[in-house]
């Protein structure tokens, strides 16, 4: 897998996937830490898709 930003990921996946809502959140939270790297998936709390957004919720230092 090559370099990606947050959002070329996010918006990559999303293309990808045919299921939206939270059942398309739960399928981003299986490959959260694949997309986003070990880091960024440890401080992140809650995925959810509201409408066309993505919502992430970090865990608070």
């Amino acid at each position: 897998m090559g370099e990606f930003s947050i959002n070329q990921a996010i918006q990559e996946f999303l293309k990808k996937s045919r299921i939206r809502g939270d059942i398309q959140a739960l399928q981003i939270e299986d490959v959260w830490e694949e997309i986003m790297g070990k880091t960024i998936a440890r401080y992140t709390k809650q995925l959810q898709i509201i409408g066309d957004k993505l919502i992430i919720t970090h865990l608070s230092t």
